[in-house]
């Protein structure tokens, strides 16, 4: 046990897992401030949390930590558990955004879950591959993704994916689905990442 936290001390660059909830907290502040933002901004905290886990994937000594003797499953289980971090950081603060504005939590944190989910197996899929650097990438194209409906929304007057105020069935659906299906794969991966 103490191995592990040595390892994700000093492998995970907390600096960036931890400036996705950072910018989540201003985010936030600025919904008690101006409440009429709370439709851009609560959206884009459980985003950024989501991207910032990606971060937590980066093994940029990926060629060192496969062949120690723990392996490379040890060591992308740890950083999965390390990934937990900003999502739980979101969730913090997606509770703590005044509870006539944000709606249903349950809705929020399946959101959120749906997202994480995705976003470490992604990111499962760039450490199994030895791609040292990907958090980055992902964290990018999440929320390239996640802020795209919601300016195709205002543009073409559609429902945003987010529980605003909240979720109708078929979204529930959809964030049950991504959420078990992150899980799946990133489970898979991990088990793929195992000894050979």
């Amino acid at each position: 046990m103490a191995e592990a936290f040595w390892y994700l001390r000093r492998a995970v660059p907390w600096t960036a897992l931890l400036g996705g909830p950072a910018l989540g907290s201003a985010l936030v502040l600025l919904v008690h401030r101006w409440e009429s933002l709370a439709g851009l901004v609560l959206p884009l905290v459980a985003v950024v949390a989501a991207a910032a886990a990606a971060f937590a994937l980066d093994e940029p000594s990926a060629a060192v930590t496969t062949v120690t003797p723990r392996g490379r499953r040890w060591a992308h289980t740890a950083r999965a558990v390390a990934a937990l971090v900003p999502l739980g950081a979101g969730a913090a603060l997606l509770l703590a955004a005044p509870a006539t504005l944000r709606g249903d939590l349950s809705d929020w944190l399946l959101t959120l879950a749906g997202l994480g989910a995705l976003v470490l197996c992604l990111g499962l899929s760039a450490a199994v591959r030895q791609h040292p650097g990907a958090g980055g990438a992902i964290a990018a194209a999440v929320v390239l993704a996640g802020l795209t409906p919601l300016v195709l929304g205002v543009l073409l007057d559609l429902d945003p994916p987010y529980p605003l105020p909240q979720l109708s069935d078929g979204l529930r659906a959809m964030w049950g689905v991504a959420f078990l299906g992150g899980v799946a794969g990133s489970a898979r991966l991990l088990v793929a990442a195992g000894p050979r």
